[in-house]
């Protein structure tokens, strides 16, 4: 009995192989990225609270995981000084050219990457408040 030689699943078998070379290669984890992302919070002076759409999420320095799909309103506060309130801001995240090959080889993976809000990105990655001290009242 000869065993053949079968073309079809040589190629099939060959193709997923290259796939597979792709994805290895080509900066995938790039191109999948978490619904979240870290931003850094930092003020001068130190130990301010950081709170973030109301919630209070810890004191500077504070490393902390935002949605990436939405604004955040953030505010850092400390006892005797101005308080500091900025917005941060969500952009489409510019791919890496290296994400490039692996979207060619599978393109449904960058309209699931936009669907499942992974291609945002939050700016500023970091927030530094440099803390004004509150005008204090005068003594009569």
């Amino acid at each position: 009995m000869t065993v053949g030689f079968n073309r079809r699943a040589c190629v099939g078998w060959s193709w997923l192989l290259m796939l597979a070379a792709i994805a290895a290669g080509a900066g995938c984890a790039s191109i999948v990225n978490s619904t979240k992302q870290k931003v850094v919070f930092s003020s001068d002076p130190p130990g301010a609270s950081v709170i973030v759409d109301g919630t209070d999420v810890g004191t500077t320095p504070a490393e902390v995981e935002l949605a990436c799909h939405r604004n955040h309103s953030v505010r850092i506060e400390k006892a005797g000084y101005i308080a500091y309130e900025t917005t941060t801001s969500t952009a489409f995240e510019q791919w890496d050219p290296n994400d490039y090959p692996l979207s060619l080889a599978f393109p449904p993976l960058m309209f699931i990457e936009c669907f499942r809000n992974g291609g945002y990105q939050i700016e500023p990655h970091e927030v530094t408040a440099h803390l004004l001290a509150a005008p204090t009242a005068p003594n009569h």
